[in-house]
């Protein structure tokens, strides 16, 4: 039962729309109703699937939030290849710095030994000037 069948006012006086058959709705013609058209349907499916990814990538992270016991090994073993990685890098860098230690080192061996045999070379030629 309605409120205005109570008290005893028409539904036109108050501004209350009854169809006569008892139908309610927008008819094919309607235009105060906006139809769904192809556009809106594919609207309709790519916000759909923006929320399904954004649900996955939400489900996704639940575990680093919370610290799901279950995936503890998988992630110990994850960070174990991780930290051996890096100590394999900084071997080959420590490994690479050794060697251009090395190398500066015999360049400045190879240097002091051009010097000395210039410098003797040199002290040869001023005894043979001395000679003449």
């Amino acid at each position: 039962m309605r409120a205005f069948e109570l008290y005893e006012f028409s539904p036109a006086a108050l501004g209350i729309y009854q169809s006569q058959d008892g139908r309610s709705g927008a008819n094919i013609d309607d235009v105060r109703i906006p139809r769904l058209t192809l556009r809106h349907l594919n609207k309709l499916k790519h916000i759909r699937n923006r929320r399904q990814i954004e649900h996955d990538r939400k489900i996704a992270e639940l575990p680093k939030i919370y610290g799901d016991d279950d995936l503890g090994g998988d992630r110990a073993e994850a960070e174990n290849e991780r930290l051996e990685h890096e100590l394999e890098m900084a071997k080959l860098d420590l490994e690479r710095d050794k060697l251009k230690i090395e190398n500066e080192i015999d360049e400045a061996e190879l240097d002091d030994k051009k010097r000395q045999k210039i410098n003797s070379m040199a002290m040869r030629a001023v005894e043979r000037q001395k000679k003449k």
